[in-house]
């Protein structure tokens, strides 16, 4: 059986998501958070499909490094930029930055 045997490559994807660090909060509205009071003492790591160093309205924030898991529907506080950040039901940013 001299026949020419066929090997497959694995086809390798990699993620093109951003990570960034947020404390999460029980409000929804992002812009009406109090002073820290409503947001959680520890911090979350999250990623988006953004172009920049946060997400921006209309990219997807998810959970985990593989994009696998949106993100829930809440409101975040980014550390890195001290702005506020409100995700809707479907993981997609719809108020990046009010302060």
């Amino acid at each position: 059986m001299g026949g020419k045997k066929n090997f497959f490559k694995p086809i390798v994807v990699t993620s093109s998501l951003t990570a960034f660090t947020v404390s999460a909060t029980t409000n929804i509205d992002a812009c009406t958070f109090l002073d820290g009071s409503d947001y959680s003492p520890y911090s979350v790591t999250l990623y988006h499909d953004g172009v920049g160093a946060t997400p921006q309205t209309g990219d997807t924030v998810y959970q985990d490094a593989a994009g696998t898991i949106v993100a829930s529907s809440n409101g975040y506080y980014v550390e890195a930029t001290l702005t506020k950040l409100a995700i809707g039901g479907s993981g997609v940013v719809f108020d990046p930055g009010c302060r």
